[in-house]
């Protein structure tokens, strides 16, 4: 199962590029090992979430709302997002930062404990390769979604149409090179992927080098909430969760609600869930 969103335009991307090249390069890779994500800032600037209280940051969380399709809705939704995300320690912080879902809640959707997979022992393991909290996620990162998410929809997405796509910043020497640096090289004061960005001041234009990060993401939100409601339907009905065996009802028609009526922007979930629906259908499960 695959449920990152923007393995869409992936494809579409892939499909028209295959019209005239059979070989492609891409940017993966540049973004774990140069700092590139604006969860590095997070960590970077972690001491600023001590200023607000437990119970103020929950009380934040549960009356901002969130909407990627509008620009408040969207600085609202990292707001929220970078609270959400501040409590417990280096590794457990990390682990809500990659998670799509939160293990307690897959745990309560299931009905049984899953410990077959410990996302924050896991994390824990790879930070002692690095002392310094920047490198520690970087590495985590690279070593994590990168191969597990990253790569796999670019080789799947782009192979589906016969397209060859190589990654030249993962290119080994050039790693090992850039982890031997101390993580302050890489994160500026609000920008990431500091080194590349100097490297090529003399090559890039300045609207080039001083673009603000955008994912390569589809309105995945207001796609739910029209065009592809019925999959939304279909995926949420109890007839459907039943057959998956999911056993909180009640948290995904919570998901649904809130996507639904602008509260809080829960996509992400949802189209985990469909995804997750859809491959076993294809697999003749359900």
């Amino acid at each position: 199962p695959f449920a990152d969103s923007s393995s869409l335009p992936t494809y579409l991307l892939s499909k028209e590029v295959k019209k005239h090249l059979s070989v492609a390069i891409s940017g993966d890779g540049a973004d774990e090992v140069f700092g590139g994500y604006r969860k590095y800032f997070s960590e970077k600037w972690h001491f600023l979430s001590l200023l607000f209280p437990s119970f103020f940051r929950t009380f934040l969380i549960s009356v901002l709302r969130e909407n990627k399709d509008s620009k408040f809705g969207e600085i609202s939704r990292r707001f929220s997002r970078f609270l959400d995300n501040q409590s417990g320690n280096y590794s457990e912080r990390h682990a809500k930062w990659l998670s799509q879902i939160k293990k307690e809640d897959v745990e309560s959707l299931l009905g049984f404990e899953c410990n077959d997979f410990d996302l924050i022992q896991l994390l824990s393991n790879l930070r002692k390769n690095f002392k310094n909290p920047i490198n520690s996620m970087l590495f985590a990162d690279f070593s994590l979604p990168l191969v597990s998410d990253m790569l796999v929809k670019v080789d799947r997405m782009s192979m589906a149409n016969g397209l060859e796509v190589r990654s030249p910043f993962l290119d080994q020497d050039l790693v090992e090179l850039v982890f031997s640096f101390p993580g302050s090289y890489k994160i500026g004061f609000w920008k990431g992927k500091k080194i590349l960005r100097e490297t090529f001041s003399d090559r890039l234009p300045s609207w080039v080098r001083n673009r603000k990060k955008k994912g390569f993401e589809i309105p995945i939100a207001n796609w739910l909430t029209n065009d592809l409601k019925s999959l939304l339907d279909d995926a949420c009905s109890v007839n459907t969760l039943k057959k998956i065996n999911i056993q909180n009802i009640s948290m995904v028609d919570s998901w649904k609600e809130q996507l639904l009526s602008g509260k809080k922007d829960t996509s992400w979930q949802l189209w985990t869930l469909i995804s997750y629906v859809q491959w076993t259908r294809s697999r003749g499960i359900i």
